[in-house]
């Protein structure tokens, strides 16, 4: 760090030397080696951090609608920004602030709420439902069909209906190249607060309560419920039907 920088310490040890102008420090921090730095004292520095970072470097809104974007006469969208190649088909309702990247195609029958990002190249699925304040990275799919089959007598697959939907609540952010499929008849929900890592898998059916957060390559077969509050580390497989009770950490 340099001049003119605010940097976080977290540990109550002896300082190294910085040149930054401020350090977010915790509350019980004292060393003799801090004299001549600014310090501000906090209960969680880095999240203090994180916070600051969040005013100095807020996300870059965009606006207009690009000449390519189609959009069906049926649906309503307010958002600011379409990027090139955008498609909303039929009965679709995008909210308020919208920032909507370059390749995404949304369905019919889909609801974004206000100021949500989805980033190109993204597919929302047709009677998919997303909050506000939503983060979707590149890539991701959601409301693509279960994987839900039946064998007969002579063993040949059938496919399970997979006429369900996907309620993605308030604040939610999901990683890069991410599934999220559809109920098979009923919702797979994602909570409001959780964030999904990259390349995490989420079959039909799945509860995922509020302020979880999911690393990548996590893979979640169906009817899975994981409630509020828990932490899945990289690449935990879940069978089917298992439940997770609040607070969990795999």
């Amino acid at each position: 760090a340099k001049n003119g920088e605010i940097v976080f310490f977290e540990k109550l040890a002896e300082m190294p030397g910085t040149r930054a102008s401020c350090v977010l420090v915790s509350t019980g921090f004292t060393s003799a080696t801090a004299d001549n730095v600014c310090l501000i004292r906090v209960e969680n520095p880095k999240l203090s951090f994180a916070r600051v970072a969040a005013v100095l470097h807020p996300y870059a809104w965009r606006t207009g609608w690009h000449e390519t974007a189609i959009v069906s006469t049926t649906s309503e969208v307010k958002a600011s920004f379409l990027g090139a190649l955008v498609s909303v088909g039929e009965d679709s309702q995008i909210g308020e602030s919208c920032n909507i990247y370059e390749g995404v195609k949304i369905g019919s029958g889909v609801s974004v709420g206000k100021c949500t990002i989805i980033y190109p190249n993204c597919v929302l699925y047709d009677g998919v439902s997303v909050g506000s304040n939503c983060v979707i990275h590149s890539g991701t799919v959601i409301g693509a069909d279960g994987f839900g089959y039946v064998k007969d007598p002579s063993g040949n697959y059938h496919k399970f209906p997979q006429i369900g939907s996907v309620v993605i609540e308030d604040d939610v952010e999901i990683g890069a190249n991410s599934c999220i499929d559809r109920g098979a008849l009923g919702i797979t929900r994602i909570g409001a607060g959780t964030k999904i890592d990259n390349l995490v898998q989420v079959g039909h059916n799945v509860n995922i309560g509020e302020r979880c957060v999911i690393a990548a390559q996590t893979g979640i077969s169906g009817s899975v419920t994981i409630e509020d509050d828990c932490v899945i580390g990289g690449q935990v497989g879940f069978g089917d039907h298992v439940r997770v009770q609040s607070g969990a950490v795999i």
